[in-house]
């Protein structure tokens, strides 16, 4: 069973709320985590709202996994270069060779974070299709 804050799923895929107790002494634990900086941070979609969070939360010292399906985009953040204008190539080049920030199209990896934040494009009606 995969385990989160509240509750777990099963093995058949259901999803079962753990007991108050149990879930209290969770989120004590997350916030203890976030408190020292060793929450494991991930971002779904690496564009300009999600590449800026990583980057910031990498800067304030948290370990970033940065997920997105673009290989254009993980190529160029895995050269260090920052295609988002509030994000300098040297912020992501620095954030790269500390280990503080990692970026895959894996996402398996997203098992692996304490918190995760999703920063993807939506669509705003039927017939217009979402950014790229």
């Amino acid at each position: 069973m995969a385990g989160s804050v509240g509750g777990v799923h099963d093995d058949e895929g259901y999803y079962r709320r753990k007991p108050v107790e149990e879930r209290n002494v969770n989120i004590k634990k997350l916030k203890q985590k976030i408190k020292t900086k060793k929450a494991i941070i991930g971002v779904i979609g690496l564009g300009y709202v999600g590449l800026p969070l990583a980057i910031t939360f990498a800067k304030k010292g948290f370990k970033v996994i940065g997920i997105d399906i673009n290989e254009h985009r993980l190529r160029q953040i895995g050269e260090g270069i920052s295609y988002i204008s509030d994000v300098t190539s040297g912020e992501l080049r620095l954030a790269l060779r500390d280990k503080r920030f990692v970026v895959t199209n894996d996402f398996k990896s997203i098992r692996g974070v304490d918190a995760a934040i999703i920063c993807v494009p939506t669509p705003l009606m039927r017939k217009r299709k979402s950014p790229t």
